[in-house]
């Protein structure tokens, strides 16, 4: 009796094991789930972030795009983790695509001040290399002598379409005395003509 009582209370207790190694391992895989779900939610920013950063350079909304730079380079500039260097990549070659972008904009001419100004402190804290200030200026500079030299040959192209006119007119004036000349003489002889046809009186 006492064999057969000892026998089931065996049984019963591996079959409460199993039960409970089964439930612990589901636990064991709800909080390998758990985990991996608050690392996602922790990270979730810096996995949308190149997306993100598409889409704000795309409604002009620079300020958000360097607001989120920086705080992605202080938590993952220096980072050793595979999958947060592949993603960080990608954020900063949306950040240099973004540099030339702002640079193109800066070196068009004409362009406000306002304008100037803006771009130039996006620029500067997107940490971009070189001066954006004296590239401005370069860029006005060469702009400003570019308009000098087309006010120059419109200058000298009018001035020579001026003396082109005087000559025509010159010309024409000689012709024209000459032309006059010819029929004042035309004239006399026509009334030579006359007077030694006409008998004088009796």
């Amino acid at each position: 009796m006492t064999q057969k009582l000892e026998n089931v209370l065996n049984r019963a207790s591996n079959t409460a094991d199993a039960l409970f190694q089964e439930v612990l391992g589901r636990k064991d895989k709800a909080d390998s789930t758990r985990n991996a779900l608050n690392v996602l939610q922790r990270f979730k920013f810096l996995f949308n972030l190149p997306l993100n950063i598409e889409r704000n350079i795309q409604k002009g909304d620079y300020d958000v795009v360097i607001n989120d730079y920086e705080k992605a380079k202080s938590l993952f500039g220096k980072t050793e983790v595979q999958v947060f260097k592949k993603y960080y990549a990608e954020v900063e070659t949306r950040i240099e695509a973004l540099r030339e972008l702002l640079l193109d904009k800066l070196l068009e001419t004409p362009s406000t001040l306002h304008d100037q100004k803006r771009y130039i402190r996006y620029l500067s804290d997107l940490h971009a290399p070189g001066d954006p200030a004296w590239q401005c200026i370069g860029a006005q500079h060469k702009w400003i002598l570019q308009l000098m030299h087309s006010c120059k040959e419109g200058y000298v192209k009018d001035l020579k379409g001026k003396d082109f006119c005087s000559d025509l007119y010159s010309t024409f004036s000689c012709h024209f005395n000459t032309l006059w000349e010819c029929s004042r003489f035309s004239w006399y002889l026509y009334l030579s003509s006359l007077f030694f046809l006409v008998p004088a009186p009796l």
